[in-house]
């Protein structure tokens, strides 16, 4: 039903802990594929210590010499085989919940193609803080045609990609 995808560059102090949250997601049928873009620190050794102890969940490392982001995602889309797609940086915690309720949603809404959630940041003094506020709010409140036009010309920023569930079909057909 759900694969995530962690494109991962250089962050072995990091994607342990980012893999654990996602074997945290209650899903059926959930698969992890992470990508790594060619990492010359130990962040390879970190993925196969977190996959050793993945349990039940299926966990594919793809590792390509360093060629950016946009290979290592374009690579994880010709590999995912379930209806929904999550991605997930690296360096990012999701939360299972708010992924889960993603998956829900899109399940209750055919039509819909893809479900953003919310993000919580952290600053270096670990404060955390909300990453959407009210332009984001006003952009979700606006109708389906003006909203369309203000996301390609005048979209609040951010709108993160590591937020979002896709309907893997939908992203593929974009």
């Amino acid at each position: 039903m759900l694969t995530v995808v962690i494109p991962s560059y250089n962050h072995e102090e990091y994607i342990k802990d980012c893999i654990c949250a996602v074997l945290k997601i209650e899903i059926s049928d959930l698969k992890v594929l992470i990508v790594d873009d060619g990492s010359i620190d130990k962040t390879v050794d970190m993925i196969k210590e977190a996959i050793s102890e993945a349990g039940t969940v299926p966990v594919e490392l793809v590792q390509k010499p360093n060629s950016g982001l946009v290979s290592s995602l374009n690579l994880a889309l010709t590999k995912v085989n379930t209806e929904y797609v999550y991605f997930c940086a690296s360096d990012d915690i999701p939360i299972s919940s708010g992924v889960e309720q993603c998956v829900a949603l899109l399940d209750k809404q055919a039509g819909c193609k893809f479900m953003i959630g919310g993000a919580v940041g952290f600053s270096s003094e670990a404060e955390e803080f909300l990453v959407y506020g009210s332009e984001q709010e006003r952009f979700f409140q606006t109708p389906p045609v003006e909203r369309f036009n203000k996301l390609f010309f005048n979209y609040p920023s951010p709108l993160l990609l590591q937020s979002t569930v896709f309907r893997t079909q939908a992203i593929r057909d974009v």
